[in-house]
């Protein structure tokens, strides 16, 4: 209860300050306020449309109070704004599955995996480069980890997963 007060006082100071809009909206949320949650989520929107993490969260507010109509409206929206947008693809797979509509459920959870798989690379290539510079001493990228001999088996051997 403190964070909303907290936050309500400093929309009190500045009432454009999207910020404390949207953490007044999860702290809404996490105390199953969804109502207002889904009023401080449509202020964040009012004042700055193009955040894609606040259209997800709004329908997720949407979804927790049965309003899966407008859940989809503001998954569909974060995907708008970003068309590789994990979470966004999964909240909306579960709602077309519980709904029955199992052909976008279908579409989706592809676009999930494919994200994640994606996300999951990026990952252990970040991990990995970091592996080759503790390890060699220098500086490496993904592009350049040729110009030393022992980048090439070094750097199959990390993606391979056996580090």
């Amino acid at each position: 209860m403190k964070a909303i007060s907290d936050y309500s006082r400093a929309i009190k100071i500045n009432s454009e300050f999207s910020l404390a809009y949207v953490n007044r909206g999860i702290a809404y949320y996490q105390r199953s306020s969804f109502s207002n949650a889904i009023n401080d989520f449509s202020k964040t929107i009012e004042l700055d449309n193009r955040e894609p993490g606040v259209y997800l969260l709004r329908g997720n507010a949407y979804y927790s109070k049965r309003e899966y109509r407008q859940a989809i409206n503001d998954y569909n929206k974060a995907l708008e704004i970003n068309p590789d947008y994990y979470a966004a693809y999964n909240y909306r797979s579960d709602l077309y599955s519980m709904m029955g509509n199992m052909v976008e459920y279908k579409n989706d959870r592809i676009m999930a995996e494919k994200l994640n798989l994606s996300i999951h690379n990026a990952q252990v290539e970040s991990r990995a480069l970091m592996y080759l510079r503790e390890t060699l001493g220098h500086r490496v990228d993904r592009s350049s980890h040729t110009e030393c001999s022992n980048c090439d088996s070094s750097w199959a051997e990390i993606t391979r997963g056996s580090y």
